[in-house]
């Protein structure tokens, strides 16, 4: 449980997502991708950072979103986007059915 507003570890840069930055989404009301890529952003471990890099890879998020951040998580945000490697890593190819494969050994 996180309260709307308050720092989820005192390290971190940004509180918890104000639930004023919402939008309507049919019945529901959800939090605007801001907020909650903030969040991803000020934790940064490798399962935020995954998700990080599939927003950009989708392109929701670019360096458009930098000058909107606090200076500490653009920086995180410009080392995502400066790392190429990074945003497209391999993608393991899907294994077909049926079809038998072979190793070259040498």
């Amino acid at each position: 449980m996180r309260s709307a507003g308050e720092k989820v570890c005192p390290e971190y840069v940004w509180p918890a997502n104000d639930t004023t930055e919402s939008e309507q989404a049919g019945p529901l009301r959800v939090l605007a991708l801001p907020a909650p890529a903030r969040i991803k952003f000020t934790s940064f471990g490798l399962k935020e950072r995954v998700h990080l890099h599939d927003l950009i890879d989708v392109e929701l998020i670019d360096a458009g979103w930098l000058p909107a951040l606090p200076r500490e998580l653009a920086q995180g945000l410009q080392a995502l986007l400066d790392n190429a490697e990074a945003r497209s890593p391999p993608r393991p190819q899907p294994v077909r059915s049926g079809v038998k494969t072979s190793a070259v050994v040498s």
